[in-house]
C-alpha cells in the first residue's frame, strides 16, 4: 500500500467535506443578509468562488492535521472572518477560540458561525492579543496566520502564544515572505528563527 498516496487521498476527502460545509454556510441566508463591511484581505465574493474555496479548504485541512486539532483546544490569533477557525472545528477540535481586534471581522465571525447547523465549537473574541492574550497553559495548539505582520509588538505576541500553549504542543506562524513584521520589513529567515527560539519555540518540519 502506498502510504503517501493513501494519506493524500484522505486529506482530499477531508478537504472536500470541509469545502462543502463552508460553501453552504457562506452562501446561506444567515450569512449573506448580514455581511459586514470588511472581509480580511479578500472580499466575500472571491472567497465563495468554488476554486478559491477549494484551496482555502485544502490548506486549512493541512494546517489542522499538522497542528493535531482533533479533540484539541485551539487558539486562532488574528482570525479575520474565522474561516480557519471553522475548518479546525469541522476537523474535530474540542474548542476553537477565535481572536480578532477588528469589530467588523468579529461581527463577520458571528454571522458565519450562525450559519452552521449544528453549531460549531468556536468562540469569537474581540480583543487585542498583545494586551489581552489567552491564559497560560490554556491551549493545545495556536495558529497565527497572516497576523504577525499586523502586530507591532511581535516579541510579546509570540511569547504570549508560547505561554498559552500546554507543554510540548504546537504553534504555527504563517506569513507572506515579503510582508512586514510589526511595522518593519519581515526579517531574514535566520533572524526570524532566532526570534522564535528566544520565545521558547523549537522548529518542526511539516509532514
Amino acid at each position: 500500500m502506498d502510504v503517501r498516496r493513501a494519506t493524500s487521498a484522505m486529506l482530499e476527502d477531508h478537504a472536500g467535506c470541509v469545502q462543502a460545509r463552508l460553501q453552504a454556510a457562506l452562501t446561506s441566508a444567515e450569512f449573506t443578509t448580514n455581511r459586514p463591511g470588511m472581509f480580511d484581505c479578500y472580499d466575500c465574493g472571491r472567497l465563495v468562488d468554488p476554486a478559491n474555496l477549494a484551496t482555502v479548504a485544502s490548506h486549512g485541512v493541512l494546517y489542522g492535521k499538522y497542528l493535531g486539532v482533533e479533540g484539541a483546544e485551539v487558539l486562532d490569533v488574528g482570525a479575520g472572518l474565522g474561516v480557519q477557525s471553522c475548518i479546525f472545528a469541522l476537523l474535530g477540535a474540542k474548542k476553537v477560540t477565535s481572536y480578532d481586534v477588528t469589530p467588523e471581522q468579529h461581527e463577520g465571525q458571528r454571522h458565519l458561525l450562525a450559519a452552521f447547523h449544528p453549531p460549531l465549537p468556536v468562540e469569537p473574541v474581540l480583543a487585542d492579543w498583545v494586551s489581552n492574550p489567552a491564559p497560560p497553559d490554556s491551549a493545545d495548539a495556536v495558529l497565527m496566520q497572516e497576523s504577525i505582520s499586523h502586530i507591532r509588538d511581535t516579541d510579546k505576541a509570540i511569547r504570549s502564544a508560547v505561554e498559552a500553549l500546554r507543554p510540548g504542543l504546537k504553534c504555527e506562524f504563517l506569513s507572506q515572505p515579503r510582508t512586514r513584521l510589526g511595522g518593519r520589513n519581515l526579517p531574514p529567515v535566520n533572524i526570524a528563527k532566532r526570534l522564535l527560539a528566544a520565545a521558547g519555540l523549537r522548529e518542526c518540519a511539516a509532514g
